[in-house]
């Protein structure tokens, strides 16, 4: 199922992203924590190795501050090598 921007309405749901880069030539993964439908990131947090628990809490911890409350849903893609953490979390 494909979801469009409209399928969302206000503090409906974030989405969890991972973006892969390099800093000083060492893989970083970089979580991106994004408000749907309105598009706005709301927080990132990087990580060198694997992204931890603590990391995860902050990432959602940030979007609750600027958001006022959690979202009904959270998406992450499924198989991601945090999804327990955030799993746990919300």
């Amino acid at each position: 199922m494909k979801l469009q921007y409209e399928d969302f309405s206000e503090n409906d749901a974030w989405l969890i992203f991972r973006l892969d880069t390099q800093v000083a030539k060492q893989p970083v993964d970089v979580y991106m924590l994004m408000d749907l439908p309105s598009g706005i990131v709301l927080g990132h947090e990087s990580a060198p190795e694997k992204l931890g628990e603590k990391q995860a809490d902050g990432l959602l911890q940030l979007g609750k501050s600027k958001k006022a409350r959690f979202p009904r849903r959270v998406l992450l893609v499924k198989g991601d090598p945090a999804e327990s953490f955030f799993e746990a979390l919300c």
